[in-house]
């Protein structure tokens, strides 16, 4: 088996999302006070290293091969990216979505494409290049996803709040259906974890 250690704790009004940059800096969303914060870790203490308010409720986070950090928002409906430098962060750019959306995921893929899913309201597709949005697909053929990753392979695999997990892949501007696993008890939000081992935990 293995063990379990306790390293450290840092405190937080209501700590949400959390996402590891390239660098090894630790973004966590707090959810109460409307904030994205980071923390550099040295592996036994965590030092706050700055934090920036996001003006609406944040919900996700995700962190791009360059170091851009994604940050979904529910109330204000859409995706933010910035840029974190020693204590500091940038708003590079938004981009806002139409419709209703009480969970929105995130997923950066390394090559620059930006997965945002909404519960009530599908998938959008982003391309974020030259710190800008750039829209690329929206569709509706999900049921409720949630909680997007991205497959070493770079398909996507959703829960859904109706039925299950399903797996897509994105390419030449489409979006085909690769593979599906039906649950009888679907989840209402769930975090899906792949592990080294290439295992699928919800």
């Amino acid at each position: 088996g293995r063990d379990l250690h306790h390293l450290a704790t840092t405190a937080m009004s209501w700590a949400g999302s959390v996402a590891v940059g390239t660098d090894g800096v630790v973004y966590v969303i707090d959810t109460k006070d409307y904030l994205l914060r980071a923390f550099a870790f040295d592996g036994i203490a965590f030092t706050e290293a700055g934090s920036i308010g996001t003006w609406a409720l944040p919900r996700d986070l995700a962190v791009g091969s360059d170091g851009t950090v994604f940050l979904s928002r529910i109330s204000a409906r859409g995706l933010c990216a910035y840029l974190h430098s020693g204590n500091s962060f940038v708003k590079i750019d938004s981009f806002a979505v139409d419709g209703r959306g009480s969970y929105f995921g995130v997923v950066a893929s390394p090559n620059g494409n930006v997965f945002l899913a909404q519960a009530e309201n599908g998938l959008t597709i982003l391309r974020y290049h030259d710190r800008r949005f750039e829209l690329l697909l929206r569709s509706d053929m999900f049921a409720g996803p949630l909680s997007p990753i991205e497959m070493p392979n770079g398909d996507i695999l959703f829960a859904t709040a109706s039925n299950g997990i399903r797996l897509y892949n994105f390419s030449n501007g489409r979006i085909d259906s690769v593979a599906s696993f039906a649950s009888d008890n679907p989840p209402s939000v769930a975090d899906l974890v792949l592990t080294g081992e290439g295992r699928i935990v919800s």
